[in-house]
């Protein structure tokens, strides 16, 4: 099951993105405003408006707090207040210094009126929109009455302040939307991946089991069979006890070890014992730089390989060789027999499959088959020697 980015982290990481896109362009168009105010008031009345720009500042510095401590608390609900009094200041000081109300008035208005409706959309963490209501009703509330007797109300409230609340309201909400059904929907998807994951355990320790039972019983068994009659010998006495131990821990997992696995010299000396003559070529030492599991299943796929030449093949010799090349184990089983014809084999044989295919690919390796009726049979396992190798 492939790993896919949460519907509600996704939504949580945008808002964050939009609060702070929210917050600096406040920032910036506060400063804009607080230019355009300053720069008004002295070339029509000569006199620094202190008022509305102790406002501008105030305004600027609810919208960072507001973004600092969005997640939750008193800190926020305070930004908003602040905001809100920024805009009566912005409104108040730019009355006393006797500004006209016309357009250079109505830029610093509309840009502290929307620093109050974007600290209102910041402040409410639970959907924004109604964050967004208070701060822009709110904002034009204290413009209003900063020119109560002057302008009439209908002229003060921006409709340009109400359309950018509009689309922050829409927008900000629309995220807490979709991060509450997320929410909702987490504990279903949870619960189906658990299902997806059982069910690929299922699957891989049937198979395991399978291959398992195939490595070791009934690999003694045909090792058994072509055994001659007589005292059974302790080296092949000591593997028949290994397997069968092996079989029963992956039937009952203990948190106690198990026995160590056979090595590839105690292995040999089975197929030897059992009539398979065997040539030894290459580094087989190259083997102990794989990690102890790795090369456990290795020697399992190699022992596979073994036993399919002894029942299979019409011949008493193979030779394997393992080599290291470009960072990979490579051992290969090579039978001078009878050849088969791998397309052909039925589907409840595991020994080439399974045991030796399906084994190898756990590992990160590839196995190639050359064979053919009458031409003999050349078996090629490639494991990556990774980081985990010793």
């Amino acid at each position: 099951m492939s790993w896919v980015y949460p519907v509600s982290e996704a939504a949580r990481t945008t808002r964050l993105g939009v609060v702070a896109a929210f917050a600096w362009t406040g920032v910036a168009l506060l400063a804009a405003g607080a230019a355009a105010t300053l720069v008004v008031g002295l070339s029509e009345s000569g006199v620094v408006p202190w008022l509305a720009l102790g406002g501008f500042v105030l305004a600027a510095g609810s919208l960072i707090v507001a973004r600092r401590f969005e997640s939750g608390g008193p800190v926020p609900l305070v930004a908003g207040a602040a905001s809100i009094l920024a805009c009566g200041m912005v409104a108040a000081g730019i009355r006393l210094i006797d500004l006209p109300f016309d357009g250079y008035v109505g830029f610093p208005l509309f840009v502290v009126g929307v620093a109050a409706t974007l600290v209102g959309a910041i402040a409410d963490r639970w959907s924004g929109a109604i964050g967004t209501l208070i701060g822009f009703v709110a904002g034009q509330a204290a413009l209003v009455l900063a020119y109560q007797g002057a302008v009439p109300a209908g002229l003060v409230i921006d409709p340009a302040t109400a359309a950018v609340a509009v689309i922050v309201a829409l927008f900000i909400s629309m995220l807490s939307v979709v991060r509450r059904r997320a929410r909702a929907s987490g504990p279903r998807l949870d619960d189906s991946g658990r299902r997806d994951l059982t069910a690929h355990e299922r699957q891989s320790l049937l198979l395991n089991s399978r291959a398992l039972v195939h490595d070791t019983v009934l690999g003694e068994l045909a090792a058994l069979g072509m055994t001659r009659p007589g005292p059974l010998l302790q080296s092949m006495a000591t593997s028949i006890r290994a397997s069968l131990v092996a079989a029963a821990s992956a039937a009952e997992p203990s948190p106690e070890p198990g026995p160590p696995p056979v090595a590839l010299a105690d292995l040999l000396t089975r197929f030897r014992i059992a009539g398979l003559h065997i040539t030894v070529t290459g580094d087989p030492s190259a083997l102990d730089r794989l990690s102890a599991d790795r090369r456990a299943s290795l020697v399992l796929a190699m022992e596979q390989c073994l036993v399919n030449v002894l029942q299979h093949s019409g011949v008493t010799h193979a030779e394997l060789s393992v080599a290291v090349s470009e960072g990979r184990l490579i051992t290969t089983v090579v039978d001078e027999g009878s050849g088969f014809d791998e397309g052909a084999v039925p589907a409840d044989r595991f020994g080439l499959r399974e045991s030796i295919r399906g084994r190898i690919a756990d590992l990160g390796g590839a196995v190639r088959v050359l064979t053919g009726a009458g031409t003999g049979t050349s078996v090629i396992v490639s494991v990556p020697i990774d980081g985990d190798s010793t």
